[in-house]
């Protein structure tokens, strides 16, 4: 699952007012860790001037779910050349103040980074480290890849 923020406004703002809101999306956190679902957060997207500033405090209210990894991405958001122009259409629309802020600091590219992402990355690596959650990319990565068959018997045919 996403955790861009922690506000649901902001997330309305950012996924469109369809969404599940935050305490949904801890709840169902919740639910799947009492289930045994091992469960790996994403922080994305992070924008600079929308949410990179909660990144910290996200990071914080996640440790205390059990949560088995958190993929931030290293506080970066890659935007494809594909949807580059809508993208910062869609930001300019949604978030003009930040969008300005961010304007008068940086050009429009196929890359967003945490405006104070080498400051942020150890500390983040040592909050989950302490707690026993994966962060690095590495280790998530080979997580990812590992599959243990939990089947038992056949599987089932139509014909």
């Amino acid at each position: 699952t996403t955790l861009p923020t922690l506000d649901d406004r902001k997330l309305a703002r950012l996924e469109g007012e369809e969404v599940i809101l935050i305490h949904e999306r801890l709840d169902m956190i919740k639910e799947l860790r009492k289930a045994g679902v091992d469960i790996i957060v994403q922080l994305t997207p992070v924008i600079p001037f929308v949410n990179d500033t909660e990144i910290e405090d996200i990071v914080r209210t996640l440790a205390e779910y059990d949560i088995l990894g958190v993929d931030y991405m290293e506080l970066r958001t890659a935007i494809k050349k594909s949807v580059r122009d809508f993208f910062y259409m869609e930001w300019k629309t949604r978030f003009p103040k930040e969008y300005a802020e961010f304007a008068a600091d940086s050009e429009e590219s196929g890359e967003l980074i945490a405006r104070n992402a080498k400051e942020m990355i150890p500390r983040l690596r040592t909050l989950l480290d302490e707690r026993g959650i994966i962060s690095s990319s590495q280790r998530l990565k080979s997580w990812k890849r590992q599959y243990e068959n939990k089947t038992v018997g056949q599987q089932m045919s139509l014909f």
